[in-house]
Order: C-alpha cells, then sequence, then structure tokens
C-alpha cells in the first residue's frame, strides 16, 4: 500500500512537471564547461569558490550539464525537479524497510535523487529562473531528504540512536552554516569533510553492504551511522573554526 501510495504521488509529480512553462526557444545555453561553472558559481553565491580545482567536482558539473541542458530547452521548472528528488528519497525508505536485498535498490535511488538536487539547481541557472522562494524549497527538500536517507538505514536494521546521532551532526552543521550565512559569512563558507556528498556515499555505501550481507545490517548501519555522524561534527569544526574569524573580521 505504501509503493502503491508512492507510486500515485510521483506519477502525479512527473505529470505535473511536464505541465512547464512553454518551450524556451531562445535559451542561450552556456557553450562548455568552462561557460556552465561560472553560472554555478552565481547560482550558488560562491564567486570565491572555484569549482574546477576538483577533479570530482568537473565530473559533476559535466554530469549535471548534461542531464540539465535538455531539460532547460523543454522548459521543466526547477521546483518540481527538486520536488521529484523529494519523491525518489520516498522509495529509498521503502526500499530500505524492505530489507533483504532491497537495500542495494535504495542506494541506488539515493544516488539518483541526490543527482536531481543538482539538476534542479542546474536548471534554474541554465533559464535565468534562480529565486529565493527555489532557494528555500531546495534547502528544506535536501534536509528532509537526508532524514529520510538516514530513516532508511535505521528502518534496514540500523540502531535507531546511531540514526540520531548521525542526523543531529548533519543539523547542526546545515544549521550553523545557514546562520554563517545571515551573519555575512558567505553562502557556501569552508567547504569542509562533512558536506552533503560525503553524507550521501556514505549512506549508499551503507545500504549496499545491508543488501550484500543481510545477516549483518546491524553491524554495517552502526558503524556506517557514527561514520557519517563523525564526518558531520568534524565538518562542522572546521566551519566554525573558519566562519570564527571571517565574521570577527
Amino acid at each position: 500500500m505504501v509503493c502503491l501510495g508512492l507510486l500515485g504521488v510521483g506519477f502525479f509529480l512527473v505529470i505535473a512537471s511536464l505541465q512547464t512553462r512553454r518551450p524556451i526557444a531562445g535559451i542561450v545555453l552556456p557553450e562548455g564547461i568552462d561557460d556552465y561553472a561560472k553560472i554555478w558559481q552565481t547560482v550558488h553565491n560562491a564567486h570565491d569558490v572555484e569549482p574546477k580545482k576538483n577533479p570530482l567536482h568537473v565530473a559533476y558539473l559535466h554530469l549535471t550539464y548534461a542531464a540539465a541542458t535538455p531539460l532547460a530547452r523543454l522548459g521543466v521548472l526547477p521546483d518540481w525537479l527538486t520536488l521529484v528528488g523529494l519523491w525518489l528519497a520516498g522509495f529509498v525508505t521503502v526500499f530500505g524497510w524492505m530489507g533483504g536485498r532491497f537495500p542495494m535498490l535504495a542506494a541506488l535511488l539515493m544516488i539518483i535523487s541526490s543527482l536531481t538536487d543538482g539538476v534542479d539547481g542546474a536548471v534554474a541557472g541554465l533559464t535565468n529562473r534562480t529565486t529565493a522562494r527555489g532557494h528555500v524549497l531546495d534547502s528544506v527538500v535536501d534536509r528532509f531528504s537526508e532524514v529520510l536517507f538516514v530513516a532508511s538505514i535505521v528502518l534496514a536494521g540500523g540502531p535507531a540512536w546511531a540514526g540520531v546521532l548521525a542526523m543531529s551532526g548533519i543539523v547542526l552543521l546545515e544549521y550553523t552554516r545557514a546562520r554563517v550565512t545571515t551573519a555575512g559569512g558567505g553562502a557556501i563558507g569552508k567547504i569542509t569533510i562533512g558536506e552533503r556528498p560525503t553524507r550521501i556515499i556514505g549512506c549508499a555505501f551503507c545500504l549496499v553492504g545491508m543488501g550484500v550481507a543481510p545477516r549483518s545490517v546491524e553491524f554495517i548501519g552502526l558503524w556506517s551511522l557514527l561514520i557519517v555522524a563523525a564526518a558531520s561534527f568534524v565538518g562542522f569544526a572546521q566551519l566554525v573554526t573558519s566562519a570564527w574569524q571571517t565574521l570577527d573580521q
């Protein structure tokens, strides 16, 4: 019943996403990854960050650019892409709860859901549709999706207290970043070890391990959640150390 309910919600979101504004015939897309990197800096208000220094980030830029370009031409609204990512996150929880080999499928959907989070921002930047509402919606969906990701590990057999600890670290890091931003410390601040990609990769590997070794789900879930929690708390310390001097100036 839960799966059917989620399927129904997803169908509604997909249909709604197709009810877009008219295709943007006159859209001027960037000619290459260099131009797109500048758009990424503008969308994230991160002009002091060089996205092409990190090879993994360069690969991520190529991937989101390739996925976002046809969607931008069709006129798909970025907010609907954000909601589709949340819908996929709901399926991650369902497949984690089903146990057995299903957590491996949950891990795949987790990665796709997380990539959707990057594609919606890319579409917004390519089509000049970046808005304050979209920024807030994206941030809220990111946090709610991570709650679902951690919950999927707990439902698959991980200890609940470890899930609470991991989520506490995530919320502390992201809340502090938000407060630093409003205090004038920059939109992104210091890139730490506990960033969202690190947390997503940790949770995805955990679910894969749970699917491969169903008899060891508690052990795998425990240590994976502890690693995610540790990375988040260390990231919090890095952010505070960096922001303390910046805000003092």
